[in-house]
């Protein structure tokens, strides 16, 4: 049996009586990064090990390297999905809650239909939530209703690229949609682990507003990337004009336009005319140097749907994708729907950047770094149940993606690191939440232990931290505030041959564990040569053991488990 033990300086942190730091009990899903399986139609056990929380755990594979090979098509009913050269989903199954603990994942190396697969590699996913606890305030100050009302940006590295211990979570607290008179952009920096009962007034705001009637955002702001005291957001003046804006966040006080940028401080996009709700996503960037932001004009009868990418060093354009045919419809506004839609929400992971709209089906990813024509990698519609619109028996205008008066509506769509978009849902049962794979896989409808349906927001952190999890509302009125939802996810490979350097650790050991010093929790990382019973015990400086962390067999690889710390003196 391997068993280790970890001595720690215990922290001593004196805080407030009335008070306590946020302190999330997460959820960590942990297994083989590298499966030797021959594909012979034999029973595959890959053990999975859970910790902190039980995980509704989901189970996908990918084909992996076929992007080019499977080329471009269209498949499902309605043509539902759409694949230019990327990998899509083989198999998918919702495999229920998972204890903590080692458990194994089991397949038979065949599709969704039932048909061996060939041998090769593939790529699998473990993506599980906490579907049994009650979301935890993360903060009860501030109110998450759409997300497009309480835009939500995070940051958890410094401008050099450092792992920041607490990240933080950059929102708004006001959007004005009449367009009828002029509203500054309010924006807040939470850093996460603060006491939930901070009070709103004791956060860092900036306010913002150029001059002339600038007064209205999208869904995000994003901060540069070299320096975290600027920052992008999208507005739009009372001529409905469209406008990419830099600013330099001041705590306390009004942000200062940053006029050696862009055209006095602006990239100055459309001039429409038209008055009119036409939403936007806000600006959201890839991390390097673009800048990407969403317009259309929702009461155009000509399509018009678009997302355009600017340069993040010195605001200039780089072009426009036209996305009208995949998002405007002429069929569903003839039969009572509309014709122009587009996405009002983004989300950038992996290389990609998704995006979906509250009140249409259709979900998109483009990739940046394709040539003019060729940006879009996937699209998900009408036709799996999945983020879909009119397909009840009963719809007046039956599988119409463009229709605003029918559920589902979704407030919300972010996607997390592995590239699984996370989009709230209004209008399926007590639903929460929605899930669509990398590639455009409809996932599934999901429930939490707390929610009566629409959760508002879902924010997910998933980066190695001791807050990793999804941030949401709620769409209870008597529960305002920010709340917290345990998750993770795991990417491995299966194959029928594991090479040198997939292959396991050559020897167990321990690195540093993270952060250090901590208050209160920390996160402890091993690798294991083979697999084995492992104990993973805590001792104070006097040599007394006051925790036993993990007491099960694990498999060979690399694992991870959070400590707790706040119910030791």
């Amino acid at each position: 049996m391997k068993k280790f033990i970890l001595p720690f300086l215990l922290m001593i942190a004196v805080t407030s009586a009335y008070s306590a730091p946020f302190s999330p009990q997460t959820l960590t899903i942990s297994s083989q990064p590298s499966v030797q399986y021959n594909f012979d139609g034999s029973t595959l056990n890959i053990p999975m090990t859970v910790n902190g929380k039980a995980a509704y755990t989901i189970f996908l594979v990918y084909t992996t390297g076929k992007g080019s090979d499977i080329g471009t098509f269209r498949n499902g009913m309605l043509g539902w999905h759409y694949v230019n050269k990327v990998d899509t989903c083989v198999y998918l199954r919702a495999d229920g809650v998972h204890e903590t603990g080692t458990s194994n994942m089991v397949w038979d190396g065949k599709d969704s239909y039932g048909t061996k697969l060939p041998k090769g590699t593939y790529t699998y996913y473990l993506w599980g939530y906490d579907s049994q606890s009650v979301k935890a305030p993360a903060m009860k100050s501030l109110h998450i209703t759409k997300e497009e009302e309480g835009p939500l940006a995070i940051e958890d590295t410094d401008a050099s690229g450092n792992k920041l211990a607490n990240p933080f979570i950059y929102g708004c607290n006001e959007i004005n949609y009449a367009a009828k008179a002029t509203v500054p952009l309010t924006t807040y920096k939470w850093r996460v682990g603060t006491d939930p009962e901070t009070l709103a007034a004791d956060l860092e705001w900036t306010t913002s507003e150029q001059g002339g009637g600038i007064h209205r955002t999208g869904s995000s702001i994003t901060i540069d990337r070299l320096d975290h005291s600027m920052f992008y957001v999208g507005e739009m003046g009372t001529d409905y004009a469209t406008y990419v804006t830099k600013y330099k966040w001041v705590p306390g006080g009004a942000a200062t336009l940053q006029t050696d940028w862009g055209d006095n401080g602006t990239y100055h996009w459309t001039t429409e005319k038209v008055p009119g709700w036409m939403p936007m996503t806000g600006v959201i960037g890839d991390g390097n140097d673009l800048l990407f932001m969403s317009y259309m004009n929702q009461i155009d009868s000509n399509p018009f749907s678009q997302v355009l990418f600017v340069n993040r060093e010195d605001g200039s354009k780089i072009k426009t994708v036209d996305l009208s045919m995949w998002f405007c419809s002429k069929a569903d506004a003839d039969a009572g729907g509309q014709m122009n839609g587009g996405p009002t929400d983004f989300g950038f992971a992996d290389g990609q950047l998704t995006m979906a709209g509250n009140y249409w089906c259709t979900v998109l990813a483009l990739d940046p770094t394709r040539d003019a024509g060729d940006e879009v990698a996937w699209i998900n519609k009408n036709g799996d149940y999945i983020h879909d619109k009119d397909f009840l028996p009963d719809a007046a205008i039956k599988w119409a993606c463009n229709d605003f008066k029918t559920p589902p509506w979704t407030d919300c769509f972010k996607t997390d690191p592995m590239g699984f978009n996370i989009f709230c849902v209004n209008g399926v049962g007590t639903a929460s939440f929605g899930l669509v794979g990398p590639g455009g896989q409809g996932v599934g409808y999901f429930t939490t232990a707390s929610a009566k349906g629409n959760q508002n927001g879902n924010l997910p952190l998933n980066v190695g931290s001791a807050y990793d999890g999804i941030y949401t509302g709620n769409s209870e009125a008597a529960l305002p505030g920010i709340y917290y939802l345990a998750y993770d996810a795991f990417k491995g490979v299966i194959s029928d041959g594991v090479g040198v350097a997939d292959a396991a650790p050559a020897a167990f050991s321990v690195t540093q564990n993270t952060p250090n010093p901590f208050n209160p929790t920390t996160t402890i990382s091993f690798n294991l040569a083979k697999a084995g019973k492992v104990t993973v015990d805590v001792f104070n400086i006097s040599g007394q053991k006051v925790d036993t962390l993990v007491n099960t067999t694990m498999s060979a690889g690399s694992h991870s488990v959070t400590w707790n710390a706040s119910k030791h003196s």
